[in-house]
Order: structure tokens, then C-alpha cells, then sequence
């Protein structure tokens, strides 16, 4: 066991010295990205959540991040996932608010992302998974390897009274 603690180095030692505070306009994300789907997000007013005490990992600065002005995901930028090579914060993206609101996508849909380096890497792959889920719920589609056959396409429902056997 004391060999082990010899090697244990506090949080406050490891991300005590990582910048907190306004995110630089070199690392900022973009107002308005667009999907590969050709879809337009927006992001709204950042909302922080200051360190605790030095080297607190959870800590984050979060942007909401909204479709036709609906809220549909969010991006985050905390230590959670450590930092980058250039001890910079990594980003991370939720899309829990799209998945559960209209009809849970199935297994392989609709993932959050993180450990990314930049707001652009995350926001790329965040939107890819949100045209996955718009899509399938559009009727569309979508190549999951998930997926048996190895694609989804959302079932309509079917009127009250009625089965499909």
C-alpha cells in the first residue's frame, strides 16, 4: 500500500493549475453550427459552475444547445475527462434532453460524446448522432450496427384496437 500512495497525486496537483474563467475566443464554440443532415443548431448563453476549491473536476461551462429554438442537447466544458495535450479543459456533448423527448431512440441511437480536444470535434459528432435520431424518428432510415439488420427505421404506431400479428 505505500508504494502506491507514493504514486497518488492530488486532484489539487494535477488539475490545480488548469484555466478556469471565460473560455479563450480561439477555443470558444462556433453561435450556429450545421449538421451533416443540414440541420442548424444554435448555442445559447453559457451557464457556469464555478471550482469548489483547487482542482475541483467538476466544474464545468455549459451552453445549451437548441433546434428551432427547442433545447435539444448541451456541450460542456469540464475536467472530467482530464485535459488535453495542451492542458486545456475537454469538451463533452449530451443529447439526453432529443432522446427522451419524443420516443426513445433504440440501442446504437443517439450517444453523447466526449473526451474531445475542441467544442468544433464535439459539436461534429454531437449533431451527426442528432440527425441519427431525428432522422429515425422522421421514418427514416438510419445504418446502426446496433441494429440486426444493421440499420433502424422507427415503426408508425398503430391505431388503438389493432396488432401487427
Amino acid at each position: 500500500m505505500g508504494a502506491l500512495r507514493e504514486k497518488y497525486v492530488s486532484v489539487a496537483e494535477r488539475y490545480g493549475k488548469v484555466p478556469y474563467g471565460p473560455v479563450p475566443k480561439s477555443d470558444a464554440p462556433p453561435k450556429v453550427v450545421e449538421s451533416p443532415g443540414g440541420r442548424k443548431f444554435t448555442l445559447g448563453k453559457v451557464e457556469r459552475q464555478k471550482p469548489r476549491y483547487k482542482g475541483d473536476i467538476n466544474w464545468s461551462d455549459t451552453w445549451p444547445v437548441l433546434l428551432d429554438g427547442k433545447e435539444v442537447a448541451s456541450l460542456s466544458r469540464n475536467l472530467i475527462y482530464g485535459t488535453t495535450d495542451e492542458g486545456k479543459p475537454k469538451w463533452q456533448g449530451s443529447l439526453t434532453k432529443l432522446n427522451w423527448a419524443g420516443g426513445l431512440p433504440p440501442t446504437g441511437l443517439g450517444f453523447d460524446v466526449s473526451d474531445c480536444k475542441s467544442a468544433r470535434e464535439c459539436l461534429e459528432k454531437m449533431t451527426r448522432n442528432a440527425d441519427d435520431v431525428l432522422d429515425w424518428r422522421a421514418g427514416k432510415e438510419v445504418r446502426s450496427m446496433y441494429s440486426k439488420t444493421g440499420s433502424y427505421k422507427m415503426t408508425p404506431p398503430l391505431p388503438p384496437g389493432t396488432s401487427r400479428g
